[in-house]
């Protein structure tokens, strides 16, 4: 039975589970514990980062605390691949140098479970984590381990958060800034803030414990997105290609994933539709645009706006459909859209003026299609114009086209509304992960008999 979607709701599956379980989870988890207790005591550090901390915690050196590591690497040792969480994980399965005399030729060093790992030119402070196996590495990880008996999971919450806040320019430049190599010699004169081992344990579970439920709702809300995402696409792509009338005559539209189409509609080329613009399509350089002082005009590419320029070429709405890219595939972002006022498009977007008809459907229409048949390119996927130009479309009369935008501009913005609140609540919820882990490390709280 086809769907009325002149009227559609928004349910997502917001309706039974998630609005009764995990609504009322994160709700509980915002309220719980809004305020964790101070320590009895505190004392001054002398640390412009952290200007206080607990009375019996000691301030020391990273030196006295780690030793940098450069150990042999081993014949079955398989490379390290991703921090996620401050653990670190190994690359499996996957095809890596041989050992031979060249691995010690380019750096690798071994690695064990329970290394502190520092990633040299990570972007950013997730580049901080203990590894969770054996394996090796090349020189752009800094491996330490603790001098003495020393819980290695609170150094990478403490780092993680020092060097994600930017307070200790030694190390959040070195884990933050690609073009800048951690400086071991320079973190080992890092001062630390030092809780009672038992102490760092304590820590260590409770943010294992309130982190792993924000990450869990964090979860649950992407997931969220991702129907609201699935929702809006199966929105469009039926109104487009069904149209409005669920009993209206259907026809072959001669197009395998299309199926019918209403009987009255016009199948056509997008050549016959559209003109092509992209002879009018300039590209610029970073170098160019970095040069610009009065950048105001949006400068698209194959998936929107990148950049902004002091110039324009189109002073029109058109439409745009990335030209190359992985997108093309993946879809993550709008293949088709809309551009309006006056902006730049560079040579990775094909640029389209239609000839008639409403260009919000019309957009809608290209942004449904499946390009899988027409992309060239395996290793650069390609949508050439030739290819483009002879595309299969479809063409309802103009107050049908009508129509269908005004419903998908309202119905779409509904979900965009709702995607934007779930994002919102990602946001908020990052922030209080972030700031239970700061006040954790550097003893705002006190955490000792949290459960």
């Amino acid at each position: 039975m086809k769907p009325n979607l002149t009227n559609p709701k928004t349910t997502y599956c917001e309706s039974e589970f998630e609005m009764s379980a995990n609504k009322i989870r994160e709700i509980r988890l915002i309220r719980e514990n809004p305020r964790f207790r101070r320590y009895p005591e505190y004392k001054e550090t002398g640390m412009k980062w952290v200007r206080e901390i607990p009375e019996h915690w000691r301030v020391e050196r990273a030196k006295f605390i780690f030793r940098r590591l450069q150990r042999p690497v081993r014949e079955n040792d398989e490379i390290i691949t991703a921090f996620r969480d401050g653990i670190v994980t190994l690359r499996k399965n996957r095809r890596t140098l041989g050992f031979t005399n060249s691995l010690k030729e380019i750096g690798y060093q071994g690695l064990r479970k329970g290394d502190l790992v520092i990633h040299a030119m990570d972007g950013h402070a997730g580049a901080i984590g203990v590894s969770d196996s054996d394996g090796k590495s090349s020189p752009v990880y800094s491996v330490c381990r603790p001098i003495s008996e020393e819980n290695v999971y609170y150094y990478a919450y403490l780092l993680r958060y020092i060097a994600l806040s930017g307070f200790v320019e030694s190390l959040a430049r070195g884990v933050r800034e690609r073009s800048t190599e951690f400086r071991f010699n320079e973190f080992k004169e890092l001062e630390l803030p030092i809780p009672t081992v038992s102490e760092q344990t304590q820590i260590v579970g409770f943010l294992d414990r309130k982190t792993g439920r924000i990450d869990e709702l964090i979860r649950i809300k992407e997931r969220q997105i991702e129907l609201l995402q699935e929702q809006r696409t199966a929105l469009i792509n039926q109104v487009v290609t069904k149209g409005l009338d669920p009993n209206v005559e259907m026809k072959p539209s001669g197009v395998e994933w299309i199926g019918h189409i209403p009987g009255h509609w016009i199948i056509s080329k997008v050549k016959h539709e559209f003109k092509s613009l992209d002879n009018f399509r300039i590209p610029l350089n970073a170098e160019t645009r970095g040069s610009m002082r009065a950048k105001v005009y949006d400068y698209y590419g194959a998936s929107g706006v990148i950049d902004k320029v002091e110039n324009y070429i189109f002073d029109e709405p058109l439409i745009l459909i990335g030209e190359d890219g992985a997108n093309l595939h993946l879809r993550s972002t709008p293949l088709a859209f809309k551009a309006t006022g006056k902006y730049w498009v560079n040579n990775h977007a094909h640029v389209l003026r239609p000839k008639r008809g409403n260009i919000d459907y019309l957009t809608n229409m290209l942004e449904s299609f499946d390009y899988t048949h027409y992309i060239t390119g395996a290793a650069q996927p390609k949508l050439t114009s030739e290819h483009l130009m002879n595309i299969t479309v479809i063409i309802p009369p103009p107050v049908e086209q009508q129509q269908i935008a005004n419903l998908l501009n309202r119905k779409t913005q509904q979900i965009d509304d709702l995607i934007a609140a779930e994002q919102r609540k990602i946001e908020l919820l990052k922030e209080y992960r972030q700031s239970l882990i700061s006040e954790a490390v550097t003893g705002k709280i006190d955490v000792r008999n949290e459960v």
